[in-house]
């Protein structure tokens, strides 16, 4: 089956160029994430917090937003690419020569008809025929940097930049920092099945306060007028409402605690980082898979958040 990986088995990190201050001038800043993928399994972070994830053998380029992950000060943008899986079972042994990952966080204009963007910093590796990684120099200097791999094929590459994201402090950053105990987990457990009872009995209003926080984020990150404009973006209580979706039991079969973004957030995942509460479509044999974010406020209330 396969593994939830976790960074703490890694072997070596690796940490490149100079912290840069970049002082946006945007009326309003979207930020993103450009990322280029062949044949390599990858977790992207910005800020230890999950941006895409993939341990599917395959190549693909995706533009991926991430707004409400950048935050006003150091930022991290953080690859850890690993040996994809070829089916459902197996991995492979080493990385294909010329495999690659090409991660570029940047900015631009919110609705900039123009889609010009301004590249705050990128991360380019690839993989040679020794089954090592090299760190591609951003500026396309020819020179590079060998990376010894750990002895299961995983490598870690992170670099800093500083960014005044013109945004406020988000309130997971000065939530609790969350400790991996049965007692945490218990209590996210119930966080997730209040949402779930509240799903069950298409309690809208229910649903919506649990949402307020995440609608109000999402609403600054995207430069919306009200938090109303907010729960639309993230589609608050739709699936609840889609005749053609049924609400499936809910599952803690696998599930574990995951603590991310340094420690401020949390999530209940199984090894295919699937949370307990999904939707499916019978007729069109989908599933519609539900992700949540949780921090932990000054009252010890898991609050959602993302």
């Amino acid at each position: 089956m396969k593994n939830i990986y976790k960074i703490s088995i890694f072997i070596f990190l690796i940490f490149i160029g100079n912290k840069i201050v970049v002082k946006t001038t945007y009326k309003k800043p979207y930020y993103g994430i450009k990322l280029d993928i062949a044949q390599v399994g990858v977790d992207i972070r910005l800020n230890d917090i999950p941006i895409y994830f993939d341990d599917d053998k395959g190549q693909l380029t995706i533009d991926l937003p991430a707004p409400s992950s950048v935050i006003n000060g150091e930022n991290e943008l953080k690859i850890i690419a690993f040996t994809p899986y070829i089916d459902d079972e197996n991995k492979m042994e080493k990385f294909l020569p010329g495999s690659e990952v090409n991660a570029t966080l940047y900015v631009q204009e919110y609705d900039d008809p123009d889609n010009k963007k301004e590249i705050l910093t990128n991360i380019f590796i690839k993989f040679n025929d020794k089954n090592q990684a090299e760190v591609i120099k951003p500026d396309n200097n020819l020179e590079k940097e060998n990376i010894e791999l750990s002895t299961d094929n995983k490598a870690i590459i992170t670099r800093k930049i500083k960014i005044n994201s013109q945004f406020p402090q988000w309130q997971w950053e000065s939530g609790k920092l969350i400790s991996n105990t049965k007692e945490n987990y218990e209590s996210l457990l119930q966080a997730y099945k209040k949402i779930y009872f509240a799903f069950k009995n298409k309690d809208s209003d229910e649903v919506f306060k649990i949402y307020n926080d995440k609608a109000k984020e999402i609403s600054i990150a995207y430069h919306l007028n009200s938090l109303s404009d907010g729960h639309k973006k993230i589609s608050t209580g739709e699936d609840m409402n889609d005749n053609d979706l049924e609400l499936y039991d809910f599952w803690t079969e696998g599930m574990v605690l995951d603590i991310y973004a340094n420690g401020r957030l949390a999530r209940l995942i199984n090894e295919d980082t699937t949370q307990p509460i999904i939707f499916i479509d019978r007729s069109a044999g989908a599933i519609h898979t539900h992700k949540f974010g949780f921090y932990k406020d000054k009252n010890n209330e898991w609050i959602l958040i993302r």
